[in-house]
């Protein structure tokens, strides 16, 4: 057979088949959004976000990267990841090793794929012919369906085909398959792998030869006279040596000193150029430097467009190749920091050889190449498109790729390498986030699309950068178009499509949108895509729904969707473990415990290989917990505490341990039982103590350990505790939150100047925590605190009020942005700093220094304070008819009733009852309009002055 036992040959067809990542694009689902269950540890990686990661390697030429990405999603437990995931992880798999030449492998990774496909079909077909095994490479065509195949993958097809047919000596069938492949080709950078697979076809058409044929064919070369016959003998012996199994170096040097003599000859450029892009082909490595150099003569000599083309991909391998190093033996990994260290050289060296290349586009003298590069208008988009591919490679040029991209558009507009660089353009703005900036590139591709397939696929595209830049609406316009398309792409990614409309719907907050799409296919007996794309749709619902408050709507879609037959166990667990928290949510402790006791009887009957949405015992120990905490909520705790004993006994080593005592305490320090609150928690502190991977729970343990020392009046207990935990837990979030309660602490035990250094620490340390402005009212207090202590001195009395009442001010005055826990913590902690800013302004009356006309102004002046508390936040608040309380935060009503009443103190200290009463009734008018607190204090304060 002509293709026989030439497997560098085969071998290097398969790894054009990926080389462009066209194989490894297809069908990478989005990661699984949908929560997991509470309590239960989710790993630090995420499945969906590595098969990116490795799409994005393969495509970039790091096979090796790649590679490790896929062993990490492979290696999570089955149950943890989505089949699409891990099929989708399986096909990039084989696909670099494909390109590694590690068939065998790939194709075991291709038996592990659950699907049956003709993408599937598609990659063994690659995987045989780099293994020389033509006719099984045949029957795996056999079974790929055209039109279940993206464009680009159509036109492997056809390429894969046109190879089969020239192994079968039909060279009429080849030529066609050819032909089809390069008119079906997507973009020039597929076009020219075709070509240069075609040219290799077509040139290596020679006879088996043994070892002495071949050596008595160098021989012939060697004494040929006429000078077209020795360069007709010096092309076949090389091209025979180039497809030798063997290839040792040797004979590779003798082929190249072949050459080097038919090149002595008189022999036209386009025949030179072919010699010297056969010597670069020959040489040791297509990484060399010699093969780099042997490119760029060919390309001096200005052949023909083709051969030129071929010489500019054997430039790209040769930067690819570099940038991919030596590789890791199979089976074998490196060290992070040795891997590292490789991959900065290997990007050093092939920045080094691209810059080499671009200035021989230049024109500049290259050492080894003879001549310079002559500038020639009829290849100039040629040269600018090879330069941006390149430059591609290396990365961090993106810059000079967008000046080059630019360059085509506009001064070549009807270069066939248009539609390439808007994609060049469109992947740039991409890989930069900026979505709305590749969008009008997209939208040209897509008008300029010549097939409805074509145009799905860029639609599809177009829509995700809609979707990525929050442009929800158009994004399911986008999506809907997609889905109203004809052809094989639409029918391919319709579960997708149908998926991301109903994110956008959710994400524009529009749930009767994301509901009406949903129950359509719901009831649609004639989906054209799986069903479980619906059931995946309706947990992004329910997810959304609980994640928006909206409880009462979330249970309702729970009921609905556990009602549904033919659920798979994955969806209804993880609906069944939704519903057990919304129980909690809603205060229905009895749906609680029915949903974690139905978890518990799933799990027991389901087979031990069941796909599961997390691990066995993680979703039995957190089941348990949620019963127990049911249990809790329902007053039952003397069935609280039995459930969580059993649970203790039953999964000794899980997380779900340290969280039961965690509820236990709290359930005690609810009651009132505080020294057995505390025996709960020290209990959590020595099981945290013993196993490093329940840290998080250890944190809380001493936190909640302290509160309850505090709640005793244990004050330096509670301090010695939280100092604990900072010294055990430095790099914490919590340890912001355990100075803070130190710092309180002091206060509690009237240490003022101890609290006022903690909170000033912490300001300085932590300027963008969300809690500052928080921190900054509790130092504010402190001073107000120290202004009245009578255990300081006078001086220090006089300056610490100063200061408060400048913090207090300054908060007061900040805008709402200036808060960062949203506009109700806002406007609780402005009316909060306004009320203090106000009683502590009267609080400077009391000076002995002034006169009782003085001390009158000043509580005048604390009255106008207090009043624009009213009138600033809550006046305006209540204007256009709208409850005002939807904008305020918990505490707001509150602070406003104290705010009134201080101001009717003061109306009353300098005897103005008149204006005292009026500030009472406003307490009872806004109590009665809007809730806030204290009606009935007003009306009994407001009584006692009325004679007055």
């Amino acid at each position: 057979m002509f293709f026989a036992e030439r497997k560098i040959f085969l071998g290097g067809l398969a790894l054009l088949a990926v080389a462009s990542g066209a194989l490894c694009r297809a069908e990478t689902p989005a990661a699984d959004p949908v929560g997991e269950p509470g309590n239960v540890a989710v790993p630090a990686a995420n499945p969906g976000e590595n098969v990116v990661l490795a799409s994005s390697a393969l495509r970039s030429g790091l096979t090796g990267l790649a590679l490790e990405f896929t062993d990490d999603v492979l290696a999570e437990d089955e149950s943890a990841v989505g089949g699409g995931l891990r099929d989708a992880a399986l096909r990039i798999r084989a696909s670099a090793l494909i390109e590694r030449g590690r068939f065998a492998e790939a194709e075991k990774a291709l038996d592990a794929v659950g699907e049956s496909s003709s993408v599937k079909a598609l990659y063994r077909a690659w995987a045989k012919i780099g293994e020389s095994e033509i006719r099984e490479a045949g029957a795996a065509l056999a079974g790929v369906v055209e039109a279940d195949l993206t464009p680009s993958d159509a036109a492997w097809f056809e390429l894969a085909a046109a190879v089969v047919a020239k192994d079968a000596g039909d060279d009429a069938a080849a030529e066609r398959r050819f032909d089809a492949a390069l008119k079906r080709a997507v973009g020039a950078e597929q076009r020219a792998q075709f070509e240069y697979v075609r040219a290799w076809a077509n040139a290596t058409f020679v006879p088996e030869l043994s070892a002495a044929e071949l050596e008595a064919l160098r021989a012939r070369a060697d004494a040929a006279t006429d000078p077209q016959e020795r360069v007709r003998l010096a092309r076949l012996y090389a091209f025979s040596v180039a497809l030798d199994a063997n290839r040792d170096p040797e004979k590779r040097g003798a082929a190249r000193a072949v050459l080097a003599r038919a090149a002595d000859e008189k022999i036209p450029p386009n025949t030179r150029a072919e010699l010297d892009f056969l010597d670069g082909v020959l040489q040791d490595s297509p990484k060399s430097e010699s093969a780099r150099r042997a490119f760029m003569r060919a390309l001096c000599r200005r052949p023909d467009i083709a051969l030129q083309e071929a010489a500019i991909a054997g430039l790209w391998r040769n930067v690819r190749e570099i940038m991919k190093g030596d590789g890791v033996p199979a089976g074998e990994k490196k060290a992070e920091s040795e891997f590292a260290s490789g991959e900065r050289k290997n990007e050093e060296a092939a920045s080094a050889a691209a810059a080499e290349i671009d200035a021989f586009f230049d024109g500049k003298e290259i050492p080894g190449v003879p001549e310079r590069l002559r500038p020639d208008p009829a290849v100039a988009d040629l040269e600018l498109f090879a330069r941006i591919r390149i430059a591609g490679l290396v990365g961090g040029r993106e810059n000079e790729i967008e000046k080059w991209a630019n360059e085509i558009l506009e001064k070549h507009p009807n270069s066939r390498f248009v539609p390439d660089v808007l994609r060049v353009l469109a992947d740039e703005a991409m890989a930069r986030r900026e979505y709305r900036r590749a969008v009008p590139y997209l939208e040209r591709l897509k008008d300029a699309a010549g097939t409805e397939d074509e145009k799905a696929e860029i639609g599809i595209v177009l829509a995700d950068c809609r979707f990525l830049a929050g442009d929800y609406r158009i994004a399911s316009s986008a999506y809907a178009k997609v889905a109203e398309s004809a052809g094989s792409v639409a029918r391919r990614y319709a579960g997708t499509v149908f998926s991301q409309r109903v994110l956008c719907e959710l994400n524009a907050g529009d749930f009767a949108g994301a509901e009406e799409l949903i129950d359509a296919a719901r009831g649609n007996a004639a989906l054209p895509f799986d069903r479980e794309w619906v059931f995946r749709a309706e947990c992004f619902l329910i997810a959304k729904l609980r994640g928006s408050g909206k409880l009462a709507a979330a249970e309702k879609r729970c009921a609905e969707f556990l009602a549904q037959l033919g659920v798979p166990e994955t969806y209804r667990l993880r609906v069944l473990w939704w519903r057990a928290l919304l129980g909690l949510e809603l205060e229905a402790p009895k749906t609680t415990v029915a949903a974690a006791d139905e978890i518990g009887r799933m799990l027991d009957a389901l087979p031990p290989d069941a796909r599961l949405p997390r691990e066995r015992n993680a979703l039995r120990s957190g089941a348990a917990l949620l019963k127990a905490r049911g249990l809790l909520a329902d007053g039952d705790f003397a069935a609280a505490r039995a459930q969580l004993e059993l649970l203790r006994a039953e999964f000794a080593e899980g997380t779900a341990v340290p969280a039961s005592y965690l509820d236990e305490g709290r359930a005690y320090a609810e009651r009132g039982q505080l020294a057995d609150a505390l025996r709960c928690f020290e209990k959590m502190i020595e099981i945290c103590a013993a196993e490093p991977k329940f840290a998080r729970y250890g944190i809380i343990a001493y936190f909640e350990a302290a509160q309850q020392e505090a709640a005793f009046g244990r004050f330096r207990e509670a301090i010695a505790r939280l100092e604990e935990l900072i010294a055990k837990y430095p790099d914490s979030p919590l340890v912001f939150y355990a100075r803070k309660r130190q710092a309180d602490c002091f206060r509690s035990l009237n240490d003022f100047e101890s609290a006022l250094v903690v909170y000033e620490s912490l300001i300085a340390k932590y300027p963008d925590h969300p809690d500052l402005r928080r921190t900054e009212i509790a130092r504010a207090d402190c001073l107000f605190a120290l202004a009245s202590a009578p255990q300081t001195d006078a001086g220090t009395r006089a300056s610490s009020l100063r200061k408060a009442i400048a913090a207090y001010e300054r908060l007061f005055s900040l805008p709402g942005d200036a808060y960062e826990n949203g506009p109700g913590a806002a406007h609780e902690l402005r009316a909060e700093a306004g009320y203090k800013w106000g009683e502590a302004t009267a609080k400077s009356a009391e000076s002995e220094n002034l006169s009782p006309e003085a001390r009158k102004r000043v509580r005048a002046e604390a009255r106008k304070i207090l009043w624009r508390v009213k009138n600033e936040l809550f006046d305006r608040a209540a204007r256009g008819n709208v409850d005002p309380s939807t904008r305020w935060g918990v505490s707001s009503g509150y602070w406003l009733a104290r705010a009134l009443f201080a101001v009717g103190d003061l109306c009353e200290a300098d005897g103005d009852y008149d204006e005292a009463r009026k500030a009472y009734k406003e307490v009872v008018n806004w109590g009665a309009r809007w809730g806030i607190p204290g009606a009935d204090y007003a009306r009994a304060r407001e009584e006692a002055i009325r004679d007055k």
